[in-house]
């Protein structure tokens, strides 16, 4: 459990809304690594009553500056025809289903 703490300390995470129905893991995490390369993974949030995707995700970094550089410098770029909401998001604690709170005040 130590290992993966101490891991997962060095991540960095951002919030992105207002993605598209059609928008997938790897659309978002291809949109935001092509300008960033220490993009580490992205996830698109899915209902899971529906199965839909809630128009939200969260994009993971290996680099705090990188992270810090996508808040602003993806807000507004578009992913698969729509402009994307950035801000930045913080893992909640919680019983090992990663969960994450936004933190950012427009969200």
């Amino acid at each position: 459990m130590g290992d993966r703490r101490s891991g997962a300390a060095s991540d960095h995470f951002i919030f992105v809304g207002d993605l598209a129905s059609v928008v997938t893991d790897t659309m978002l995490q291809e949109t935001i690594a092509s300008r960033y390369s220490s993009v580490k993974g992205a996830k698109v949030v899915i209902d899971a009553n529906t199965g839909r995707l809630k128009g939200y995700g969260f994009v993971r970094f290996g680099d705090d500056e990188e992270k810090t550089q996508a808040m602003t410098g993806m807000n507004g770029v578009y992913c698969s025809g729509r402009p994307m909401r950035v801000g930045a998001a913080t893992p909640r604690k919680s019983s090992g289903i990663p969960e994450f709170r936004i933190t950012h005040k427009d969200f």
